[in-house]
């Protein structure tokens, strides 16, 4: 027989309440397990190791031991453990799980080299005088449950062959026999998976069962547990569900109690000639004898009466005897296991402790607060058979203790009506729904009877009457948990060790402050699950007892120390402990506070006089809330407010230890959970802070964003984490001193000698340049240039040309790379260069010249930083410095054909937020300084390499060239389009031809324009000859010849015939001063006065139409115009005054005429020609 297909159960439940009850100060749905997450039933294949089957690798077998061994493990972890978010978690829980059961049990037998059979294809194994006879290998893989077994645990597989009747001969095992197989020195072999689906739904969090069994004792020696992705976050809950599972892959099932042992080692139960029970219960499993567990009748106190309740007891001889000492009742006759209550008959039944009696017990079917594996639990495993346990590594339990006959074998009516009539507390149970009380363990706790929303079954109404129910309703009162048969229990509230309310009440407190815990005269503070301890400023530590050595600088402290006020503290946010200056985990919590003992808290008046008091008296008051749940308890480091606000509102950053395992989630969850304690009420000493519990938030600090709370290297990546940082050297760093990204140092790839001829290597963030000595090019210089004198030397067709150093160099635009100048795009840029290494740059008159060395030097290195931050450039060129900081100029040289996007996109991602980190240097630059523009390499020939006479067209990052129409592109394969234009024959005779007509054209064109103009020149001179007048002549007694009169008013510009626009206007004077002038009949011509003869009194003779023309030399008749664009015209105003004037801002000419006729003989004294400019 292989093996029996048996039910085991799964071993793990946590409530996953959906009544709706509402809880005094709560505003949630109080929980409970009407739905509660439920345990499924796997099938497996429960396999026991043949007789005469090689066991283990020795050739000797080892001999049954009359003593007991510790028990030894060997623990295997499934891809989907090691793959989790959770392996960690799991394997350290498991780790120190197997460690502590290790301690527990002892084992009735040697360990074994174990090495288990496989799936065949043609059958089972046969022993023939103990020759194995090896199977073909089944297709398919080995299992134990959820996990798949290793090849090297298992039997090896045979090649056969096979006749025409299928009978297969000549089998060949492969390589690798048993020697080379199996698990050495072992006990027991635990597989451990985390995979999610199949049983893992409807709030199912882990399951277990044992694979294979010891053929001698029946033993389990291999077995699997699973943990449900996602099944709980909390290590304490976690560790218990590990430990839990384990428990029942050992022993405590229903699938193995037909296999238990009594002391001597024989079988409770007996067994059929395949070592297994002939018989299976209507339940599936193995059928066991009324000597591990029957059926007891109680009789059930109900409402209205009596019924009797049949229940399955264990009757095992070591748990009797803890039960009746435990209980104090020397007539119990077993301990009760759970019956699932009717609900899930494939659930928790019978492979748990009840829950009504022990419902804080670990191995009872709800997940408890804490890990209470009891003495109950080390007995059940003892009564296997299989084990001898230590009692004293058994946890504390004393729910039910001492309670008698009556608690165990009677219903919780019976109790309760039993205490209410000897005028005792009902306790454990209770009445007054939801009710704050203390649990017997001194837990604060609840009372969890509540109104259902249906009739509870008959065999569960335990009130007659209760106040504040009719009688219709109360048979809907009971307990809230159905594992708790609905008994009324006080039950604990999660991992509170007390709360606001009942601290007085429940609290056994001892002032752990009174034992002077606090060295070094720090202040001791306590609180109700131990102490803190404030230091003075020259000690450190939990105790305060490191003290800080006095120092001057860094490098006089230890590692990970530094001089702060003179003295040597942990650094970058580190916190003293045991083991040194440890990295915290770290938390901002903030919250607004709305009362101070019951009166309206209002800012600033309510911190006037008391700021520091009140500091003091939050931060115990946090402190003490925090450390009040197991999972702070000795994890809370500090608690310190960062600020007050206008509202009240208070900042605070909360440290926690290293190690510890609680996160903001947890924080939060314990400061708004009004389910645990009062979460608006905040209070220490006599002072009492009303907290808005909607206003807390509660974040993890990220201490990438602040430097001094971090100790990354400023080359390495600091990735924030929950409660701490991650340090990561960047690419082109290593962390040669396993500093976890604390010291991270430059890769340097120089140091392979890339450049070759004397090249000069530059070394740079993940790559490296080749500055190459005279006469050599290429990415390592391994080309060497040809010698020439003029360009025929240099090859066209690969864009070279003769440099004035005599060697054929790369035009401009082309770089040189796998032997040839190939083309590359050019953008200019332009950026503000901040800092370097911390210091502020600024612009000098170095920096001027790009010649000196200053410029150089500094080109080179910003240089070697923007290629090590932007890794799609291939060079740059810096071109000039100007102020502003430092904004430098440069050419970016690219890819030939990038875009203008692509290169900006690449170079704003590489300046990120304007750190630039290259080697040892950190480079801080202005990121929205950053300008691209194209380079037009058409602007000069030096630019490009068209042909002279083809049209060069910029484009992004290049160019293109073309020859124009009338040329033939000639320009050599691979030289690109454009280089070498040359002009078709034909066309170009055409052209001259045509040339040469229009010359000529023009030529005669020219000729006649220049006779005509000679011929109007001559016209005109005669006829002003004979338009000329008999005026007299004008004399002056300051001149003798001919005086040049210049007139330039360019405020004339916008008349037609400007005189501001007529140079060297001349006037002849010829005759000399003998002429007696009429000093007030001078005619006023700006500085210079034209005198009139005193009895001649015609001054000016006008033609007849009254212009007034003036004759210049080589020019034309210019008249005098008015703004109205007419002719000079001789006007009368009223008074008979010819006044054609302009205002003297406008710089009008005026000419006054006393009287009506045009021309005046006689003028009085007081009126006088006036010619002004004014």
């Amino acid at each position: 027989m292989e093996g029996r297909v048996i039910t085991l159960l799964c071993l793990a439940f946590v409530f996953d309440f959906g009544l709706s009850m509402e809880f005094p100060g709560l505003s949630e749905p109080m929980p409970m397990d009407g739905d509660a997450s439920r345990c499924v039933v796997p099938k497996v294949e429960l396999k026991m190791l043949k007789p005469g089957i090689p066991t283990h690798r020795s050739s000797t077998s080892r001999s049954r031991s009359s003593t007991y061994q510790q028990m030894k493990f060997e623990v295997v972890y499934d891809e989907s453990v090691t793959n989790s978010s959770m392996s960690v978690s799991i394997m350290n829980l498991t780790r120190e799980t197997v460690d502590l059961i290790s301690r527990q049990l002892q084992v009735k037998q040697e360990s074994q080299d174990y090495i288990f059979d496989r799936p065949c294809r043609t059958g089972s194994y046969v022993n023939y005088n103990g020759t194995v006879v090896n199977c073909t290998c089944a297709d398919y893989v080995t299992t134990c449950g959820t996990a798949t077994l290793p090849e090297h645990h298992l039997q090896p597989c045979s090649t056969c062959k096979r006749d025409e009747n299928g009978t297969e001969y000549d089998c060949v095992p492969e390589p690798g026999g048993p020697a080379e197989r199996g698990v050495s020195d072992v006990h027991y072999v635990l597989y451990v998976t985390a995979i999610a689906g199949g049983p893992c739904q409807g709030g199912v969090i882990g399951f277990a069962s044992a694979c294979y069994l010891d053929p001698t004792l029946n033993r389990p020696i291999a077995g699997f547990i699973n943990i449900c992705p996602g099944a709980t976050t909390i290590r304490e809950d976690l560790q218990v569900l590990v430990q839990h599972e384990i428990y029942h892959a050992l022993g405590f099932s229903p699938s193995l109690y037909a296999l238990f042992r009594d002391q001597n080692g024989d079988p409770l139960t007996p067994l059929g000639d395949d070592g297994f029970p002939t018989e299976f219960n209507s339940g599936g499993y193995l059928q066991w004898s009324d000597r591990v567990a029957r059926t007891k009748t109680l009789d059930w106190d109900i409402r209205g009466g009596q019924i009797e309740r049949n229940v399955t007891i264990m009757v095992t001889p070591n748990l009797v005897k803890e039960a009746r000492e435990y209980y104090g009742c020397d007539t119990i006759e077993g301990v009760e296991l759970e019956d699932d209550y009717g609900r899930f008959p494939s659930g928790s039944a019978l492979s748990h402790f009840e829950s009504r009696l022990m419902p804080t017990e670990s191995m009872g079917p709800a997940l408890t607060n804490g890990r209470t594996f009891s003495r109950f639990t080390l007995a059940f495993l003892e009564d296997t058979g299989w084990y001898k346990v230590n009692y004293d590594l058994a946890d504390p339990f004393t729910w039910g203790r001492d309670l008698g006959c009556g608690f165990v074998n009677k219903s919780c009516k019976w109790w309760m009506d039993t205490q209410r009539n000897r005028g005792l507390s009902l306790s454990p149970y209770c009445e007054n729904s939801l009710e704050l009380l203390c649990d017997v363990e001194s837990n604060a706790a609840f009372c969890s009877n509540i109104k259902h929303d249906e009739p509870l079954p008959d065999q569960y109404q335990y009130f007659d009457s209760l106040p504040g129910f009719n009688e219709t309703d109360i048979s809907s009162v009971g307990g809230a948990f159905m594992f708790d048969d609905h008994c009324p229990t006080i039950f604990p509230l999660g991992r509170l060790q007390t709360n606001d309310y009942r601290r007085q009440t429940c609290d056994k407190e001892i002032n752990e402050c009174d034992s002077d815990p606090c060295n070094n005269g720090a202040t001791c503070s306590d609180i109700i699950t131990g102490y803190f301890c404030t230091c003075t400023a020259e000690y450190a530590g939990r105790h305060c007892d490191y003290g800080k050595t006095v120092c001057s600088t860094s490098n006089q402290c230890a590692k990970n120390e530094v001089c702060k006020d003179g003295l040597c503290s942990c650094g970058h946010g580190r916190i003293r402990t045991e083991e040194g200056c440890q990295i915290p985990r770290r938390f901002d919590m903030w919250f607004q506070i709305t009362e101070v003992n019951g009166s309206l808290a209002i800012y600033p008046d309510t911190f006037k006089s008391s700021d520091e008091i009140i500091r003091g008296e939050l931060e115990y008051a946090i402190f003490h809330r925090l450390s009040r749940w197991e999972i702070f308890v000795d994890s809370v480091f500090s608690v310190e407010i960062k600020s007050f606000n206008g509202s009240l509102g208070v900042e605070i950053d909360i440290v926690l230890d290293a190690g510890s395992t609680p996160d903001d989630v947890m924080i939060y969850d314990l400061m708004t959970d009004s389910y645990l304690f009062a979460a608006e009420d905040l209070s220490s000493g006599y002072t009492s802070y009303t907290v808005n519990v909607s206003s807390i938030v509660v974040q993890d600090i990220d201490e990438c964003s602040n430097s001094s709370l971090n100790e990354c290297s400023p080359f390495a990546r600091c990735t924030n984490t929950v409660g701490g940082y991650n340090c990561v050297c960047l690419s082109g760093y290593v962390d040669a001193t396993g500093s976890s990204g604390r010291l991270c140092a430059d890769i340097n790839e120089c140091i392979s000698q890339p450049c070759f001829n004397g090249g000069t290597c530059r070394n740079f963030k993940d790559r490296f340049t080749c500055e190459c000595a005279p006469g050599y090019e290429g990415q390592n210089c391994e080309t060497m240039l040809e010698s020439c004198i003029t360009e025929d030397r240099c090859s066209t067709i690969n864009h070279e040309f003769c440099s004035i150093s005599g060697l054929c160099t790369c035009k401009q635009g082309y770089r040189r790379g796998n032997g040839i100048c190939q083309a590359i795009g050019i953008y200019k840029g332009s950026l503000r260069f901040i800092s370097l290494n911390g210091s502020p740059l600024f612009y000098t008159s170095a920096l001027a010249d790009s010649l000196r060395d200053g410029f150089q030097q500094l080109a080179q290195q910003l240089r070697g930083t923007l290629l090590s931050a932007i890794p799609d450039i291939l060079d740059v060129s810096f071109t000039s410095f100007r102020a502003g900081s430092i904004i430098a100029e440069f050419d970016l040289f690219v890819v030939d054909g990038t875009a203008k996007v692509a290169i900006t996109t690449a170079v704003m991602e590489g300046l990120g937020d304007g750190t630039l980190i290259a080697g040892q240097d950190i480079v801080g630059v202005d990121p929205n300084s950053m300008i691209i523009e194209d380079q037009n390499e058409c602007i000069s020939a030096e630019l490009n390499d068209c042909s002279l006479v083809a049209a060069c067209t910029n484009e992004p990052g290049t160019f293109s060239c073309a020859c124009p129409l009338e040329y033939t592109d000639i320009s050599p394969t691979g030289a690109g389009p454009g280089r070498v234009c040359e002009k078709d024959q034909v066309e170009k005779t055409d052209s001259m031809i045509t040339i040469v007509i229009i010359s000529i054209v023009i030529g005669v064109i020219f000729v006649l324009f220049v006779a005509l103009l000679f011929l109007f020149i001559c016209c005109q001179i005669s006829a002003n000859k004979s338009k000329k007048t008999d005026t007299r002549q004008i004399h002056n007694d300051h001149y003798r010849y001919k005086y040049p009169l210049s007139l330039d008013r360019p405020q004339y510009r916008n008349h037609r015939g400007p005189i501001g626009t007529v140079s060297n206007a001349v006037y002849g004077f010829d005759e000399p001063p003998s002429q007696h002038f009429d000093q007030g009949h001078d005619l006023e011509f700006g500085r210079h006065r034209l005198g009139y003869p005193s009895r001649p009194r015609l001054a000016l003779s006008y033609p007849v139409q009254y212009h007034l023309p003036l004759e210049y030399p080589g020019h034309h008749r210019s008249a005098l115009v008015y703004p109205d664009r007419h002719p000079f015209a001789v006007k009368y105003p009223n008074r008979f005054r010819l006044a054609p004037e302009y205002s003297a801002n406008q710089g009008r000419l005026a000419l006054e005429y006393p009287l009506s006729n045009p021309v005046a003989r006689a003028y009085p004294d007081h009126h006088r020609n006036e010619f002004i400019l004014r």
